[in-house]
């Protein structure tokens, strides 16, 4: 089920209030924007046990810093640290303060969304920035964006 929720072209956002632990935590971090509130604890592992697998994705996809934090170190994580390591991308203090961009097409969402699940290094990596390079300027968004600027008003995308 995570599977098919992880390559769904919907944008995730998980919101994490408080004590989290597997199998919560695993679906938070598959998600591609999370932001905690000050007082959230990542549960990393419970008891004597090892991180889930989906914490060790996770952990492995913000980095080497943040896996090596989670295998050697078992402890709980704070807001503060997640977002240091990059498992998280924000502390916020109120939902209503997310820092989401509503001023943006449903093109630029998406492919934003794409290349931050890729992990393409070299030339793989540098031809999907062109192809979403191509998509964006083929949705029209570079020249709404520039039309607007220069009618001194919002975009409509």
């Amino acid at each position: 089920m995570v599977e098919s929720w992880t390559r769904s072209r919907a944008v995730t956002v998980a919101i994490v209030v408080g004590e989290i632990a597997s199998p919560a935590l695993d679906i938070a971090l598959c998600s591609d924007l999370v932001y905690l509130s000050p007082a959230a604890l990542l549960r990393l592992a419970t008891g004597s046990r090892s991180p889930s697998p989906g914490v060790i994705w996770a952990l492995g996809r913000a980095g080497r810093k943040a896996l090596a934090r989670g295998l050697l170190s078992t402890a709980d994580m704070e807001a503060k640290e997640a977002v240091e390591i990059g498992i998280a991308h924000h502390v916020v203090r109120d939902p209503a303060e997310l820092p989401l961009s509503l001023g943006c097409s449903i093109a630029a969402i998406t492919t934003a969304r794409d290349l931050m699940r890729s992990a393409l290094p070299g030339n793989a990596g540098l031809a999907l920035e062109l192809a979403a390079f191509r998509l964006l300027f083929a949705a029209g968004d570079p020249e709404e964006g520039a039309r607007a600027f220069l009618d001194k008003r919002e975009p409509s995308f």
